[in-house]
């Protein structure tokens, strides 16, 4: 068995009952007149599938040995620098602007993390920033900090 599958599991389970509560409470509304709590009760209703799911497979699934001292697998320069773009990015989205920002910080992140090579890294920056923009400033009308790009 899996002891911590069945913790997590369990505690996300609650989680997402929580959640599918609140969004009846809100008013789930209909699929073509959704209430305000629509989005929640949907979420709610994956997330309790998805950590039902691991909950109840848990006791069926071997244990496996963790070779070393715990957290001896976690890659922690990796992680470090994942979590150091993200807030890097988080405090140049404003004065940058989403399209440069963003696109840098995928860079950065395909560079150091799973590392591609330099014009794989920039094609990829530059085109997911690109669909990125395209679906949700072009399709959906979502605004965007412009920084460098607002033209002040």
């Amino acid at each position: 068995m899996r002891s911590p599958d069945l913790y997590i599991g369990g505690l996300l389970t609650l989680l997402g009952l929580y959640i599918v509560y609140e969004g009846r409470r809100l008013g789930v509304g209909s699929l073509h007149e959704p209430g305000s709590g629509f989005l929640l009760f949907r979420t709610g209703a994956a997330l309790c599938l998805i950590a039902g799911s691991v909950t109840l497979s848990a006791p069926f699934v071997p244990a496996e040995p963790v070779p070393g001292a715990p957290f001896a697998q976690v890659r922690w320069r990796k992680m470090t620098v994942v979590l150091l773009t993200l807030t890097a990015y988080a405090g140049a989205l404003e004065p940058l602007g989403f399209i440069p920002a963003t696109a840098l910080m995928l860079l950065v992140l395909f560079r150091a993390v799973d590392p591609l090579t330099w014009p794989v890294a920039i094609g990829a920056a530059i085109g997911t920033t690109a669909v990125v923009y395209a679906i949700f400033g072009l399709g959906l009308g979502t605004q965007f900090p412009m920084g460098l790009l607002g033209g002040r």
